[in-house]
C-alpha cells in the first residue's frame, strides 16, 4: 500500500505588526512547575480580523510546503511494513504491527488514512497506548508554510475556543511573517489561542488528553498526554531518543557544538532536519523534534479563565533546551496569551 500525505499549499505573506527582531530574543525565561511564573506577555497583534483578511490578499501562489525529512521518514516506515492487501503481512511482520500502521482496505479499494484524509498541515502517525483509545499526531511541528497557507484562508474567529479565548483578535504571528527563506522552518511567536484555532483549522486539535479533551494540568508526565506518550515512547524513555540526554540528536542550546546559546548558531531549523531526532521504535521513529527546534503549546492548563491562564509548553527550543529542560516529562509553563519566538506547536486527532 502505498501512502499519500496531505499538505497546505506553500504561500508566502510579509506582514510587519511593528514588532522588532529582537523582540524574537527578549522572551523571558521559560519557568517550571516547581516555581512561580513571572511573565509579562510582549504585545500581541491588535489588527484584529481585518489583519488576516489583509494577508490573505497579499499573499502570492508558490509551491507546497515540502515537510521533507519527516514525510520520507513515515512514507519509508509505512511502506515497509504494509503490503498491498488487507491482511497480509511481509515475513516476520505481526497482524498487530500492520493493524498499528495503517487501517485495512479492500483491493479494488482506494486506502483509506484516518490520519490523513480530510486533514492540513504536517503529516501524521497514529498511536496506540495500551489503555485508551487510538489517536494521530504530527510528525513534525507546525511550519510557516502551513500556518500562512491557515491565514490565505482568512480564518474566522470562530475556530477559537469561545471562552478562553475570547480576548483574540488576530491570527497573525508577531514581527515579520514569514521569515526569510523559512517556509519549512517550525512557526513560532504565535500564542495558545493561534495554535488551538489552526488545528480546528486543520482538522484537528490542539494536543491534550489521550481520549480527547484537556490533558489535566499535574498530569503532564503520564500516558493520558497525548504529547508525552508520544515523546517518551508511551513512557519508556526520557528524551525521544532514548534516556541518555545527547546534546548533537535536537535542536537544543548545545546542537550547534558550541556551550551556551550562541545568537548566531542557535537558531530554529527546518523541521525534521535534524535526522536523530526521533524515537527508535515504531510509530514513534516517525515522530521528529519533540524535544527542541521550538518549544510546543500543549492544551494543558490551570484555568480557563482567558488570557492570563498557564498552559504548558513543552519540549523546550533552540534557545535554552538542555539536559534539564529537554526530558518529555519537562512541563514548563506560559501565560495563555504569551507570543514567543521560540514557542510553535503541532497537533493531534482523533483515529
Amino acid at each position: 500500500m502505498r501512502f499519500g500525505f496531505s499538505s497546505a499549499a506553500l504561500l508566502g505573506v510579509v506582514l510587519n505588526c511593528g514588532c522588532s527582531q529582537d523582540e524574537f530574543r527578549t522572551a523571558p525565561t521559560v519557568l517550571g512547575d516547581a516555581g512561580p511564573a513571572q511573565v509579562t506577555p510582549p504585545r500581541t497583534s491588535g489588527e484584529g480580523g481585518v489583519g488576516v483578511a489583509r494577508a490573505a490578499q497579499a499573499l502570492p501562489d508558490a509551491g507546497a510546503p515540502k515537510h521533507d525529512e519527516a514525510t520520507r521518514a513515515l512514507a519509508r516506515e509505512l511502506d515497509a511494513r504494509v503490503e498491498p492487501r488487507a491482511g497480509t503481512t511481509e515475513a516476520g511482520s505481526s497482524d498487530a504491527a500492520v493493524a498499528d500502521a495503517t487501517t485495512q482496505m479492500d483491493a479494488s479499494s482506494e486506502p483509506v488514512r484516518p490520519c490523513e484524509d480530510g486533514k492540513a498541515g504536517p503529516p501524521m502517525v497514529s498511536i496506540t497506548p495500551p489503555s485508551g483509545p487510538s489517536y494521530c499526531i504530527d510528525t513534525t511541528e507546525v511550519t510557516v508554510s502551513d500556518y500562512a497557507a491557515f491565514l490565505a484562508s482568512n480564518p474566522p474567529l470562530s475556530l477559537l475556543p469561545a471562552t478562553v479565548c475570547a480576548w483574540k483578535k488576530s491570527f497573525v504571528p508577531d514581527g515579520v511573517f514569514p521569515p526569510a527563506g523559512g517556509a519549512d522552518l517550525p512557526v513560532s511567536s504565535v500564542d495558545w489561542c493561534d495554535a488551538a484555532a489552526y488545528c480546528a483549522f486543520a482538522g484537528k486539535h490542539l494536543c491534550g488528553k489521550v481520549g480527547g479533551g484537556s490533558n489535566a494540568y499535574t498530569d503532564f508526565a503520564k500516558p493520558a498526554s497525548e504529547w508525552y506518550f508520544a515523546c517518551s515512547a508511551g513512557g519508556k524513555t526520557t528524551f525521544p531518543y532514548g534516556s541518555t540526554f545527547d546534546p548533537s540528536a535536537c535542536v537544543g542550546v548545545d546542537f550547534d557544538g558550541t556551550s551556551g546559546f550562541q545568537p548566531t548558531t542557535d537558531t530554529p531549523h527546518d523541521v525534521g532536519s535534524a535526522t536523530r531526532c526521533h524515537g527508535q521504535t515504531a510509530p514513534f521513529s516517525a515522530i521528529y523534534d519533540m524535544a527542541g527546534n521550538v518549544a510546543e503549546w500543549e492544551d494543558s492548563c490551570d484555568s480557563t479563565g482567558g488570557s492570563a491562564d498557564y498552559c504548558h509548553v513543552r519540549g523546550d527550543s533552540y534557545r535554552e533546551g538542555n539536559e534539564t529542560t529537554m526530558p518529555c516529562g519537562y512541563a514548563p509553563r506560559m501565560t495563555r496569551s504569551y507570543r514567543g519566538g521560540y514557542i510553535g506547536f503541532r497537533c493531534c486527532s482523533e483515529m
